[in-house]
């Protein structure tokens, strides 16, 4: 319980000087990207020309130094909507980028355009990532570090590169996480991890911490993998101290039992037999 008033009294406290709105910001980890791209590239645009038949695009050919993930390709053409980014500037600079593309059809929701596209940049604003200079991105990884060196950028691409993740999982960056602080927008960051084994793997440290949020989050992370070993851990949770303080508009306060509650839930859905913990403790006047 300490733990939680403690992360709640902090975000209100960052809160408070820095903006009167606040605004809940969203990053996909750089594994997610990885993993969610068809092809992931490191080279130069060599030429930008407008897309035939289609005012306001252009096809961009990119020189590929490295296929990260992929097909190895001399050159790729990624058709970009103009005003999106500026693929003219990356010429005249000869930028080094690095660029996380899908084929064109999964981004006909965006505009039906794309669909005359064999490659596109991913959704979203880090699609894009130049090389140069002695900063870049940042990128964000599994670990919630911020990734602003060109050499970490790469090297976390490149062992994301195998993951055969095809969905993300949703957490609440901590508030400590230096990916939170650089993300952060007056309120929560939702970031996303690819489901595979690597967040198997965290979610059983994250169980183990001593904050009650980031146990309730390891707990969720493990419904993806519904194992014997992860049912004898969920269920030795069913017992969990961590509470939160909640009270509804007419109704009196409660200690919610959070890990017990979401590891209760999840035992649920893999339609294991347990006892039901206690989930809501009243409290005392």
């Amino acid at each position: 319980m300490r733990t939680l008033m403690l992360w709640l009294a902090v975000v209100l406290a960052v809160a408070a000087p820095r903006r009167a709105v606040a605004e809940i910001n969203m990053a996909d980890s750089v594994e997610w990207m990885t993993a969610d791209a068809d092809l992931v590239v490191r080279g130069q645009v060599a030429a930008v020309a407008s897309r035939p038949g289609q005012a306001g695009w252009y096809d961009v050919t990119v020189q590929v130094a490295e296929a990260l993930k992929g097909a190895p390709a001399a050159q790729v053409i990624v058709a970009i909507p103009q005003g999106a980014v500026d693929p003219l500037a990356w010429q005249t600079r000869h930028a080094e980028l690095l660029l996380f593309l899908v084929e064109g059809k999964r981004r006909v929701a965006d505009d039906a355009a794309y669909g005359q596209a064999a490659l596109a940049l991913r959704r979203g604003e880090r699609a894009a990532v130049v090389l140069d200079g002695a900063s870049v991105g940042p990128l964000f990884d599994r670990r919630f570090a911020v990734l602003d060196q060109r050499g970490s950028v790469l090297a976390a691409v490149r062992a994301a590169a195998t993951s055969r993740a095809t969905r993300a999982h949703q957490i609440d960056l901590p508030y400590d996480a230096p990916a939170f602080q650089a993300l952060y927008g007056g309120s929560a960051v939702w970031f996303y991890l690819p489901v595979d084994a690597q967040l198997e793997k965290l979610a059983r440290t994250w169980i183990a911490s001593t904050d009650v949020l980031r146990r309730e989050e390891g707990v969720a992370a493990l419904a993806y993998f519904p194992t014997a070993a992860n049912r004898r851990l969920l269920a030795r949770l069913l017992a969990d101290p961590g509470y939160a303080t909640v009270s509804g508009s007419d109704q009196p306060p409660v200690r919610r039992f959070l890990v017990r509650q979401r590891a209760h839930q999840v035992l649920a859905q893999w339609q294991v037999r347990h006892a039901t913990p206690v989930i809501d403790q009243p409290i005392a006047p």
